[in-house]
């Protein structure tokens, strides 16, 4: 029920944008918040995130990002902590922590909370699409679930709509 309140309460109330909140989200020194979530699926499947972000200055910001999924036999609930470094308008450098932690919902053990850190680069190329090349090395050695390895390396994008 926490993260249920946690995840949609906030998020329901930050679709609700106003003129003026959009100015000031572009502004110097501005907190912003995004999510999103997906809708379920064939098998009550949901994906959803959410990022709170504050920019000291135009070339640097930290990131707060949540991410809940539901599976057949776990949920799994990621929160990083990541500190990103422009070095041009759309070019950034990025580091931060991270867990993840799989919820049991049958009465199975879950594994131990995954401790990871997150290093790489990304570049935007417009205000919709961004790439990212991300290295994230865990901690602990939880060789269960979806990300399981220990030693992962991987390119993303994100579309935004």
């Amino acid at each position: 029920m926490f993260i249920f309140a946690f995840l949609v309460l906030p998020r329901l109330y930050a679709q609700e944008f106003t003129e003026e909140m959009i100015k000031n989200s572009k502004s110097k020194n501005a907190l912003t918040i995004e999510g999103f979530s997906y809708p379920l699926f064939l098998d009550n499947e949901t994906h959803s995130n959410f990022t709170v972000a504050y920019e000291f200055d135009p070339t640097f910001l930290i990131e707060l990002e949540g991410f809940y999924d539901t599976y057949r036999l776990y949920d799994i609930y990621e929160s990083r902590l990541l500190l990103k470094k422009y070095l041009s308008n759309r070019f950034y450098f990025f580091t931060g922590l991270g867990t993840e932690t799989e919820l049991d919902k049958h009465g199975f053990k879950p594994p131990p909370t995954r401790i990871k850190t997150f290093n790489g680069f990304g570049y935007e190329v417009d205000e919709k699409f961004s790439l990212e090349a991300k290295h994230d090395l865990h901690f602990n050695k939880t060789n269960f679930g979806n990300y399981g390895t220990p030693n992962l390396f991987s390119l993303g994008g994100k579309y935004k709509f």
